[in-house]
């Protein structure tokens, strides 16, 4: 797992765990992010702003079997991440659910390609069989991009991600088995 932890895409950029000192970063980083995008489950007052949570929330993440959190920089500043927690059970805990974001200025530089890939070299190394997440239905970029790793549609959620003032969309449910010794 330590080669995760300096992926480069270029001279200046980088893939690497979150870590504690990068707390007032990740804080931004969520901010821009809900401020540029209705599909992410977070709006932008509920960012959590205390950067001595987040920086809590960072360390439960470090060199955890449990939870993952990688970030994506370019020259030093955070512009995406990608976190994720296993199932807490013994009859989920072989499931992996994530979450991705990244800041639109980088879309199309295989920012999210590069996280996608340590994420399931994650999950590979500590035993998860299958990985989810939830897309808002109409989020054809992000469906395309899970599509591409071979995340199948596997239900719809009706009017489950509000935005405001009455505006409700669908949400799909994707999933992916990347154990194949799993019998479906």
């Amino acid at each position: 797992m330590n080669d995760l932890l300096n992926t480069d895409l270029c001279e200046t950029f980088a893939v690497r765990f979150i870590r504690e000192e990068d707390a007032v970063q990740m804080i931004e980083l969520q901010m821009r992010l809900a401020s540029e995008t209705d599909f992410l489950k977070r709006a932008l007052d509920e960012v959590e702003i205390d950067a001595e949570k987040q920086r809590d929330m960072i360390r439960k993440n470090i060199n955890s079997d449990e939870r993952f959190l990688l970030g994506a920089y370019d020259n030093g500043k955070l512009v995406g991440y990608i976190s994720g927690s296993r199932g807490a059970f013994s009859r989920n805990r072989h499931v992996a659910n994530f979450s991705i974001g990244v800041l639109k200025a980088y879309w199309g530089k295989k920012v999210a390609r590069k996280l996608m890939d340590a994420f399931i070299e994650w999950a590979i190394t500590v035993a998860i069989c299958r990985v989810e997440l939830e897309v808002v239905e109409d989020n054809s970029r992000a469906l395309a991009f899970y599509s591409s790793y071979g995340f199948k549609i596997e239900g719809k959620k009706e009017a489950d991600h509000y935005i405001k003032e009455g505006k409700y969309f669908n949400t799909y449910v994707l999933g992916k088995i990347i154990d194949k010794k799993i019998i479906v």
